[in-house]
């Protein structure tokens, strides 16, 4: 179990990575451009129960897991087939 001291920076680790993987998803520019000032005022946790709201996947309806983005902005996983045949 880490110290409060040790989570927090665990914690802003975590937030920086974060950024950096969102500056890099242009495509859902505007989206992030709305969740981003969270960043610094709540928890990795909250933060992350935003993204769950913002970017479900359209299709299994959870967070996106390696997503891929239409042009008209709806997500999906990329790694699930989403085959819901017999």
């Amino acid at each position: 179990m880490l110290s409060g001291a040790n989570q927090a920076k665990e914690e802003k680790l975590k937030m920086r990575k974060i950024r950096v993987l969102i500056e890099r998803d242009t495509l859902n520019k505007r989206t992030w451009d709305n969740l981003v000032p969270q960043i610094d005022t709540t928890t990795l946790g909250k933060f992350l129960e935003e993204v769950d709201r913002e970017f479900p996947c359209m299709i299994c309806q959870t967070r996106v897991d390696i997503p891929f983005t239409f042009p008209c902005g709806h997500n999906i996983c990329q790694v699930r087939t989403h085959d819901t045949r017999p």
